[in-house]
């Protein structure tokens, strides 16, 4: 956004450069991965809890139950209502209710529910990725994982509104 708005920020050719070059000297990616998976690390209701006011959480997506593993919901983002969809690990004993972030299908169909909202209403969406992947699980098999995540990526990328994604540990 710097390189597009203001003339002093714009990355040249040399400033290009010199970012791979300090791209080249990075950690190992397995101590990256580490970083990412670690237990004291922000979680999704971290940064929501701080950067989004008024949070009204929504639960359930009118099928099955309720999955703990996405949060969804709306609120403000500096004064923009805005949608927000969250993968959530959880921290301490919270981190086996929410399955360390691994999402059943009724997170996925939360997660289309709350992107139908923001369409009608034409809100912007936030998400929070950080993701070990779908429960892969017999009960998840037999409610529907593969046409959940299907029907959710299809939504997502046909969603009439704004969306902006932070990957917040993995993606």
């Amino acid at each position: 956004l710097l390189d597009l708005f203001a003339f002093k920020y714009r990355l040249t050719v040399a400033k290009r450069a010199r970012l791979r070059q300090a791209d080249s000297v990075e950690e190992p990616a397995w101590k990256r991965v580490q970083l990412a998976r670690h237990e004291e690390r922000p979680t999704s209701r971290d940064y929501i809890d701080r950067i989004v006011s008024n949070f009204v959480e929504f639960h359930g997506d009118r099928l099955y139950g309720d999955d703990p593993a996405i949060v969804c919901g709306v609120g403000y983002v500096a004064g923009e209502a805005v949608m927000v969809i969250a993968q959530e690990r959880g921290r301490g004993d919270d981190v086996v209710r929410r399955r360390e972030g691994r999402v059943y299908p009724e997170g996925y169909r939360k997660a289309q529910r709350a992107m139908g909202l923001a369409a009608k209403f034409k809100l912007p969406l936030v998400t929070f990725v950080d993701t070990p992947g779908a429960y892969a699980g017999l009960e998840s098999e037999e409610r529907g994982i593969a046409a959940a995540i299907g029907t959710t990526i299809s939504m997502m990328s046909d969603l009439p509104t704004p969306i902006v994604s932070a990957i917040i540990g993995e993606g």
